[in-house]
C-alpha cells in the first residue's frame, strides 16, 4: 500500500531542483511515491533529475509537452496511487519528517485534510509568513470553515495532506494561468469531513525575489 503520493510539477529548474529532490528523498515515512512531472522544460532539468535518480527508488519521472502547471498536477493525480496526496512545487522543499508528521495526524484524527506550518526561505534565511502568524492559522487542532475562516488565508495547495477521496472528482483548471490551484483548495476545505492542523513545520516556500 502506498501511503502518500507526492506530486511535483517541474519547469526549467535545473539550478535548484536538487534541493527539492533531496528534501523528498530524506523523508522518514516509508511507502511513499514521488511523481515528478516535467512540463516541457527547455533547460537541463530532465538530465539533472535523471542523474540524481539513478539508484534511487520510489521516484517516477514523467515527461510531457509544455501544458502548464495545472496540467502537470492533473497528470500526477491521474497516475497516483497513494491513500493520501500532497503537492510540492519544484522550487520549494518539504521540511524534515513532514510526510510522517502529516500522515500520523491524518490517521490519528481520521482527518480528510491535514494542514501544517509553512515558512518562506531564501539563500540567507527562513521566516514564517506574517499573514499566517497574524491570523493564527497554525493553531493546532480540529477545524472547519465555519468556525475557522482563517483557513482561507492559506489557499495554496502545498503544506497540506489530502485524503485521496477528497480529490476524486476535482481537477486543476487548465485554462486558468493564475491562481489555478485555488479552486482545488476551496473544494477540499468545503468537502472535508474533518480538517486537522498541526503546528509543526511541514513546508518551505522559496522566495526567489529575495535571492
Amino acid at each position: 500500500m502506498i501511503k502518500i503520493s507526492v506530486i511535483t510539477p517541474m519547469y526549467n529548474v535545473e539550478d535548484i531542483i536538487i534541493e527539492t529532490l533531496e528534501s523528498l528523498y530524506q523523508q522518514t515515512l516509508s511507502d511513499v511515491e514521488y511523481i515528478l512531472i516535467d512540463d516541457g522544460s527547455t533547460d537541463h532539468t530532465v538530465k539533472v533529475v535523471e542523474t540524481y535518480l539513478k539508484n534511487k527508488s520510489g521516484f517516477k519521472l514523467i515527461k510531457q509537452e509544455n501544458m502548464g502547471q495545472a496540467s502537470a498536477r492533473n497528470k500526477g493525480l491521474s497516475i497516483s496511487k497513494g491513500e493520501y496526496i500532497t503537492f510540492v512545487d519544484s522550487d520549494d522543499k518539504l521540511a524534515p519528517q513532514a510526510l510522517e508528521i502529516m500522515y500520523k495526524e491524518a490517521k490519528k484524527n481520521n482527518a480528510d485534510l491535514v494542514t501544517g506550518a509553512i515558512k518562506r526561505f531564501n539563500s540567507k534565511e527562513s521566516w514564517y509568513i506574517n499573514s499566517h502568524v497574524k491570523s493564527s492559522i497554525y493553531t493546532q487542532g480540529v477545524k472547519n470553515i465555519y468556525k475557522n475562516p482563517e483557513l482561507f488565508v492559506a489557499i495554496g495547495p502545498w503544506g497540506k495532506l489530502y485524503k485521496r477521496s477528497l480529490l476524486k472528482n476535482i481537477s486543476f483548471p487548465e485554462l486558468i494561468k493564475f491562481a489555478e490551484d485555488q479552486p482545488v483548495v476551496f473544494h477540499a476545505y468545503i468537502n472535508a469531513n474533518k480538517i486537522y492542523t498541526t503546528n509543526k513545520l511541514v513546508y518551505l516556500y522559496r522566495e526567489r525575489r529575495k535571492e
